[in-house]
């Protein structure tokens, strides 16, 4: 007799798990593309897979703590030191408090990317050229938001299994971080530049 349990994700309550994700991975998706057609902004490939990998990795994480939260201990780590190792310990409801955030960090930054009406945007750019500041502002906060859930599961990760912190994924993750600042401020210093210098040419064509 085989006594093997089946795993999680091909019982009836794993299938439904995944089929909500699928719901709202395209429900998010989807209204991401809307809001973009209204405001007649392209919707870039990176944008779309950046949208899918993070709400892929809030899910993720999500299943991961509801099927390892009835196996955790007492008492969990809840601080690292400087090479990684857990020194501090505290009650198993950290997880949680983390996963909260998590999500919370998720849906705001899905929202703001969204609404471009509410950004303060560090240059001024004539209309021709709001799109494509637009756009690139919000392949900024696409990137930030897939990067933090990112660091959130994989955190949460560290402190269920009570394993080290390990540089080798924290610090590519700060490089990552750091990187697309600089890009970002880089590209919209060239967007700037390059309206002001079409300006110029169209005042001086009208001129003449």
């Amino acid at each position: 007799m085989n006594n093997k349990k089946d795993f999680p994700l091909s019982s009836p309550s794993g299938n439904f798990l995944l089929a909500l994700f699928y719901r709202l991975c395209y429900n998010d998706i989807t209204f991401f593309r809307l809001v973009m057609t209204v405001m007649k902004t392209k919707v870039t490939p990176f944008q779309i897979a950046a949208e899918i990998c993070a709400a892929l990795a809030v899910f993720s994480t999500i299943l991961y703590f509801l099927f390892l939260w009835p196996a955790l201990p007492s008492q969990i780590p809840s601080h690292f030191d400087k090479l990684g190792q857990p020194d501090a310990w505290n009650a198993k409801y950290l997880p949680a408090l983390l996963l909260g955030v998590q999500i919370v960090l998720y849906l705001l930054l899905t929202l703001l990317s969204v609404f471009p009406k509410i950004w303060h945007l560090p240059v001024e750019v004539s209309e021709k050229s709001k799109p494509v500041l637009f756009s690139a502002t919000r392949t900024l906060i696409l990137d930030m938001k897939l990067l933090l859930v990112l660091a959130f599961g994989y955190l949460i990760f560290c402190i269920c299994r009570s394993v080290q912190l390990s540089m080798f994924i924290l610090l590519p993750m700060v490089l990552c971080v750091l990187g697309s600042m600089i890009y970002y401020f880089i590209r919209i210093t060239k967007i700037s530049l390059s309206d002001a210098r079409r300006l110029l040419r169209e005042r001086e064509n009208e001129e003449k």
